[in-house]
């Protein structure tokens, strides 16, 4: 690990700003001129606001915050969250197949969690099921804890579990699903306020991840998870949980340093990440800390 075991900002976070501004310009139709001006406003604030003791999530939310605001649109990724969802959502049935033919049906259905990962379209990734099921059968993650993180679970009541995209969060239902099955208390933390594609309560409830634990939203719109996050539930949470299940690159980013037990299940989607776990970029990641 670099920096002491912190996660901060790199100078190589600077491309993906851009890159990810350049996602939204594209699905709002933006012209070349429109697309100077909004590139203008983000290089002020990477200029006036960048800071290497931050998170990169943290100057990713005052970007994403200036582009809601240049145009007017609160919700860029709205239309494609919910293709994405109605998309993942009519392979259910192939996932539970998936994992009734497995041998360990716990590890199966943490790995199908993790590879959902990969359905990220702020980086304009979408995945089909040949996908998903090719990635599933030659699965290789890069940090692989899982008998520590099965240890835990066995052991433990009360999960909390941070979501991280749209469509993903059917592939964790499977895994809350799981967990509710076996007698377990889960929260489920999801967003307030829209943030790229990030699932927000709405997106949660809307695949139907509420039938099997009780959902709240926090944050007004952060890249990441904040903790203190405001949300006393949250909070409360977050100390009490025997174990939490973090996922995505951002919450990773935002809550690496937070001292309980937590699992962090997500691909690596950039080379700063890649270099502070020593691993390859696109590795899946499923790690106890």
């Amino acid at each position: 690990m670099n920096d002491g075991g912190k996660m901060r900002l790199k100078s190589d976070c600077i491309p993906c700003f851009f890159k990810q501004a350049s996602i939204v310009a594209n699905i709002l139709n933006s012209d070349d001129a429109t697309k100077l001006e909004l590139y203008k406003g983000i290089s002020k604030i990477i200029f006036e606001r960048a800071d290497i003791n931050q998170t990169p999530a943290y100057l990713a939310t005052q970007i994403h915050e200036f582009i809601k605001e240049f145009y007017e649109n609160p919700d860029p990724f709205k239309d494609l969250k919910k293709l994405s969802n109605d998309r993942m959502l009519s392979f259910y049935d192939d996932f539970i197949k998936i994992i009734r033919e497995s041998k360990d049906h716990l590890k199966s259905t943490i790995i199908l969690s993790t590879i959902g990962n990969l359905i990220d379209y702020s980086l304009y990734r979408s995945v089909e099921l040949d996908e998903i099921k090719n990635k599933f059968v030659s699965f290789n993650a890069a940090i692989f804890d899982y008998e520590k993180i099965k240890n835990v679970l066995t052991k433990g009541e009360k999960i909390l579990f941070v979501t991280d995209n749209c469509g993903e969060i059917v592939l964790d239902k499977l895994l809350i699903e799981l967990f509710y099955r076996k007698g377990k208390k889960v929260i489920v933390v999801a967003k307030e306020k829209p943030i790229l594609n990030d699932a927000t309560v709405e997106d949660v409830k809307y695949v139907g991840i509420d039938k099997f634990a009780k959902v709240i939203g926090i944050g007004n719109g952060q890249v990441g998870t904040p903790y203190p996050s405001g949300n006393p539930i949250f909070d409360r949470a977050v100390e009490t949980a025997d174990i939490i299940i973090s996922k995505g690159q951002a919450n990773f980013e935002t809550l690496y340093e937070l001292k309980r037990p937590i699992c962090f299940l997500f691909v690596v989607k950039c080379q700063s990440v890649a270099s502070f776990l020593n691993v390859t970029e696109s590795s899946p990641i499923i790690m106890m800390k």
